[in-house]
């Protein structure tokens, strides 16, 4: 396409936009516009399927609710650009500069914004899902309500983005930088991350830190964490002692717990699944109906706890833990010491136990044969 066959169709299309005599609306279907500098340009409402824009320039361009699917974008400046309710599936965008852009409602569904720039962009509403924004720039990007279901976030730079009710369930953000990014109100559901203990909300710091002191003072400073049915969904917790807390219906699927001392601690009816319990000490703990589905408790300790007065002596009871109807459905229990817990109905489907030190543990009952219906004669 010509410059001249370009702007011809560029002044039919502001016509077609104000409903004028002489206007089309702009087709620009598989059009090959590489390089092209199409800075405030007007194509709102325009076809641009397929089209060839990489290492274009479209700062300022306006292209609310244009067709831009499969469009190659590679490279191209769209700083400040509104792409409000366009249709960007499967388009290109890797390296692209969308520092400022709108894109309000957007579909981005199975985009390439691998390394993109979107600083500051407004994705209110946007779906994302499915998309690679491995490395991207997303620093202060506005994502409230967005869809970024099974994106792969990988390495991406989202520091002081806002992810009210954003949806991340499967997403992965391995390596993400996180940054004053408030979390407690997005669906982390199978996201596939680590969160430290900084990027969590301050009151639920506060209490976990809380527990430290109680425990180092045995009671006399701090105070025991309650935070039962609190959200700590891929919260690296490694390390950290919280015996004796109450984590009841809480949820900490994805969350890092290796190593933790979580002895006597009560997550009934918590969701763990996917957790990473390695080598943590979970003697005693209450693990009633807890989800545990496909959980890493590799050399974890979840054996009867030794019950000690407050001198620290032995008083020669010991506490199981309590296990009783959890789902450890593919849970890895690879040297799990489970000597004394109390298993009756959980589920251990797919589970390995041949290393498991299982002595004197109350194990669930096998499954009784289906009754055959008596034939009438």
């Amino acid at each position: 396409m010509t410059p001249l066959e370009l702007h011809e169709l560029l002044v039919k299309h502001k016509r077609w936009l104000r409903t004028q005599n002489g206007g089309i609306r702009a087709n620009l279907t598989m059009a090959d516009l590489r390089g092209s500098n199409l800075d405030a340009v007007e194509l709102r409402g325009g076809k641009l399927t397929g089209v060839k824009l990489s290492d274009s320039s479209l700062a300022k361009a306006d292209l609310r609710e244009a067709d831009l699917f499969a469009v190659d974008l590679r490279r191209a400046d769209l700083t400040q650009a509104n792409l409000t309710g366009s249709d960007l599936r499967g388009a290109q965008l890797r390296g692209a500069n969308l520092s400022g852009a709108y894109l309000a409602n957007a579909i981005l569904s199975q985009t390439d914004l691998t390394d993109a720039v979107l600083r500051g962009a407004k994705l209110i509403g946007a779906d994302l899902g499915k998309s690679i924004l491995k490395d991207a720039d997303l620093t202060g990007a506005d994502l409230t309500g967005a869809n970024l279901a099974g994106a792969n976030l990988t390495g991406a730079d989202l520091s002081g983005a806002t992810v009210k009710d954003c949806n991340l369930r499967g997403a992965s953000l391995l390596d993400a930088k996180l940054d004053n990014v408030d979390l407690s109100g997005a669906d982390l559901t199978g996201a596939v991350m680590v969160v430290s203990l900084d990027q969590i909300n301050p009151d639920l710091r506060r209490t976990l830190l809380e527990h430290q002191d109680w425990i180092v003072s045995f009671g006399a400073r701090g105070q025991r964490c309650v935070l039962e049915g609190a959200s700590l969904d891929c919260v690296d917790l490694s390390g950290m002692n919280l015996s004796g807390a109450s984590l009841r219906n809480a949820s900490l699927s994805g969350a890092r717990l290796s190593k933790a001392q979580l002895a006597m601690a009560d997550f009934s009816g918590a969701n763990l699944a996917r957790a990473s319990f390695v080598e943590a000490d979970l003697s005693g703990a209450a693990l009633k109906g807890c989800d545990l589905t496909e959980a890493d408790l590799t050399g974890a300790n979840l054996a009867a706890a030794e019950i000690r007065d407050r001198a620290g002596k032995s008083t020669g009871r010991f506490w199981p833990a309590n296990l009783v109807d959890a789902n450890l459905s593919g849970a890895s229990l690879n040297r799990t010491r489970l000597n004394g817990a109390n298993l009756l109905g959980a589920s251990l489907a797919d589970c390995d136990l041949s290393t498991a030190d299982l002595t004197d543990a109350k194990l669930p009952e096998p499954a009784k044969p289906a009754k055959q219906a008596t034939a009438r004669r």
